[in-house]
Formats: C-alpha cells, structure tokens, sequence
C-alpha cells in the first residue's frame, strides 16, 4: 500500500487526545468486522483500507509491504496514532506507557500480543461489542476530544472503582 494525496483528508477524519498516551481516534466510517476504521484512497482505482494501517503506512514514509501487519497495542481498533518501527521489535520497543498505539509487526507478533493481553477466546468482546464501542468512541469526539466522553464509550456502565 502507498499513501497518495489523500493525506489532507485523512487528517479530517482523526481527533487527537491532549496526551501521548491517548489514542487518536479515526472519526470517519466504521466497518462492522469488529470496529475497525475504513478509508478509501487512490483515484483509479479506488480503494479501501483500514485507517490504521492507513496511519501506519503514512508514519512509515508512505509506504507498506503487504506483509506487514498493523497492530494496536492500545486495543483500539479505531485508533490510528501510529508509529513506525519494523517486524518483531514492535513489542521489544514499544509499549502502551511509552505512547505506542499502532506499530508495524508481523502476524505472529499480532497473535502473541492478542494472547498475551487476553484478546482471545471468551473473556474478551464479541466483534459486534467492539463495533458497538468503537462507534461510541467515534461519536464522543467528533466535536473535539472530550475525556469524560471518551471514558464513558470506553467503559460504557462498568467504569466502577469496585
């Protein structure tokens, strides 16, 4: 994939948190595959793709190799503050305190992290859960970054101390 001229336009559709360890939130059409965020690039032919891997390819100088995954260590599939960073040092050099939200990886890199973290199997949401989430979170910025806002879609009712 290669970024074109559509960068501008991009940028339109992206609210950023005040702080480098908020995530930077796509605010443009979201696919119901799980929540994830879909922008059309080129011209002839058109084409879609996932704004993080959007993101990604831009922050690594216009350019991504088919092989390389985009993944969220921030577990926000519609978060699109990316960094550029090669293969399997994804998770040696970045980490979600360190302001990481999606980095260039490799599958195997994608499916550790997903294990490590919990992502699989039944105690995480269902596809349509995150969807449901990731559209919250879109509606909760698109006037602007408001973090209450943010919390709420984020937790949803279960944003308890106990």
């Amino acid at each position: 994939m290669t970024v074109g001229g559509e960068a501008t336009r991009f940028a339109r559709f992206v609210t950023r948190g005040p702080a480098v360890t908020d995530c930077a939130i796509f605010t443009g059409a979201i696919a119901d595959d799980g929540g994830y965020g879909r922008f059309w690039y080129g011209s002839h032919p058109r084409r879609v793709v996932r704004a993080h891997r959007y993101a990604l390819a831009q922050a690594s100088g216009g350019h991504l190799p088919a092989g390389v995954v985009a993944m969220h260590l921030c577990d926000n599939p519609i978060c699109v503050r990316a960094y550029a960073c090669g293969g399997g040092e994804a998770l040696a050099r970045y980490g979600p305190l360190a302001g990481a939200h999606v980095v260039a990886g490799t599958q195997r890199d994608n499916l550790a992290l997903m294990a490590r973290k919990g992502r699989a199997g039944t105690t995480s949401l269902t596809r349509a859960q995150r969807t449901a989430r990731s559209r919250a979170l879109r509606d909760a910025v698109r006037n602007g970054w408001d973090a209450d806002a943010v919390a709420a879609a984020w937790f949803g009712d279960t944003l308890t101390l106990f």
